[in-house]
């Protein structure tokens, strides 16, 4: 939260940057829901859907139901082919033999970070709106998101649209003068940039050190504590040693919260799993993980987010290909539909950075080739893997992008049914909740309802009649 110091610079400084505009219209922007969705008109305290094939995460199976009945939120009973069905009193959704499917899991978003611009194409301070953002989630099915950072635009945020869940980070422990440091540097404009970094992240010089400013953050508010442990953006950056990271998950999970890392080598990938990390916030891209690596992956039982655009935005760009998406070309922010439009060969090139140096874009290819060989090694080793995207970074679109994700970790081998649960139910259990990610009595009623069969081609994800948020019904607007 920020401070009321700093709040008052900050709207100075917005009212500044804002002109004529002032404060108020500002965090209209920020608060200005896209219209994408309208509430199903029938909306109440019970429904009842019938008549569809409900997914089962643990077989993978489409089992026909002839009713699931929700109140309050929470789906309460499920009625089999053959089950008496009570009255009901409530209104009634015609499944019309569709798929019923727990919502999507995003296990790696930065609400209010960028439209999705490359750096080359932004031209100062945005001001996104984060309610359009958190809109285009529950658009594409997605109806929990877990944030990489906190919301950089949380001050002035009050979430007026409709939103999926949101399980917030903390702010980002890292090393002095380590990611993300130098990129707020270079990017957020003064007399911004202390303000964003202060906001953002805690540096320290050690665990030991900074034993008392740890303590407060993992006591503070967030589902999760961040920690970056990745020395290549920008190259040979200062990083956290393993000691450190181990020292900050004993008072995190003391305070009852996990750890999620950032990571970007095999190297980093085996310290936060030996560290005792939750989760590795990427999968390693800055070289390949060997078979001990792996195996001390598996014993760790760490879980891996998959993120498989993280590089592969800017290889897309240079060659547009493969094409948008029509999913993403309709969610996807003017700012960043204008840059695509563009030649990334000539821009990239004219392009004078001091993180994304000429030198440093040359690395991407490499970074791409070596994440998705990484993916599919996890996946043969049997390593727990998650679906996320990292939306907030350059190319990505909220919500089309973990659609996406599902598609491109397809096309490299992983099974559909395997990818579903990545979405669904293992993200479910590792937030804290058994329930969360399945459909079963009990279970939050975060659901969404398809016309194909996500389970033979998660293409199918993108085709949604339905998508239910604590048992409210929205429609895609048309």
């Amino acid at each position: 939260m920020i401070k009321p110091a700093r709040y008052i610079v900050v709207i100075l400084f917005v009212l500044a940057v804002a002109g004529t505009f002032g404060l108020f219209q500002v965090r209209a922007n920020i608060n200005e829901p896209a219209g994408l969705l309208t509430p199903w008109p029938h909306n109440g305290t019970n429904l009842r859907i019938t008549s569809v094939r409900l997914y089962d995460p643990d077989s993978s199976d489409l089992k026909p139901v002839d009713a699931v009945d929700i109140r309050h939120g929470r789906i309460t009973a499920i009625y089999g082919t053959g089950d008496s069905i009570p009255d009901h009193y409530g209104a009634t959704l015609e499944g019309r033999q569709r798929v019923l499917l727990p919502g999507l899991t995003d296990f790696h978003v930065h609400l209010g970070a960028s439209d999705g611009r490359p750096p080359w194409a932004m031209d100062g301070l945005a001001m996104v709106s984060v309610a359009s953002q958190r809109e285009a989630f529950l658009y594409s099915g997605i109806t929990a998101v877990v944030e990489g950072s906190p919301n950089a635009l949380a001050a002035l945020d009050q979430a007026l649209a409709p939103s999926p869940r949101v399980y917030p980070s903390t702010r980002m422990i890292t090393a002095l003068d380590g990611h993300p440091i130098p990129m707020y540097q270079e990017f957020v404009p003064w007399p911004m940039t202390g303000l964003v970094i202060d906001e953002q992240v805690l540096a320290i010089a050690s665990a030991d050190t900074s034993a008392g400013a740890i303590e407060a953050l993992v006591n503070g508010p967030g589902h999760h504590v961040k920690l970056v442990l990745d020395g290549a953006i920008p190259w040979d950056s200062p990083r956290l040693t393993e000691a450190d990271v181990a020292a900050v998950v004993k008072h995190a999970h003391a305070a009852g919260k996990p750890v999620y890392v950032h990571i970007g080598s095999a190297q980093d990938a085996v310290m936060a799993a030996r560290a005792g990390a939750d989760v590795l916030m990427h999968t390693p891209y800055v070289d390949l993980l060997s078979d001990n690596d792996l195996a001390e992956l598996k014993a760790s039982e760490v879980a891996v987010v998959t993120t498989a655009q993280i590089w592969e935005w800017f290889q897309r760009g240079l060659n547009k290909q493969p094409a948008l998406t029509d999913l993403e070309r309709q969610l996807a922010s003017p700012g960043l539909l204008a840059a695509w439009a563009d030649d990334w060969h000539r821009a990239s090139a004219d392009y004078q950075s001091t993180t994304f140096s000429q030198d440093y874009l040359a690395r991407l290819s490499g970074f791409n080739a070596n994440l998705t060989e990484n993916l599919k090694r996890l996946y043969q080793a049997g390593i727990p893997q998650i679906a996320g995207t990292d939306t907030g970074i350059p190319g990505l679109t909220p919500g089309a992008s973990l659609i996406r994700e599902l598609q491109l970790l397809q096309s490299y081998g992983l099974a559909a049914p395997d990818l579903l649960r990545m979405a669904t139910s293992a993200p479910g259990t590792l937030l804290g909740d058994s329930n969360s990610g399945r459909i079963q009595p009990g279970s939050a009623a975060d659901l969404v309802l398809v016309e194909g069969d996500p389970t033979s081609d998660v293409s199918a994800l993108a085709e949604l009649a339905y998508v239910i948020q604590a048992g409210v019904v929205y429609q895609r607007r048309q």
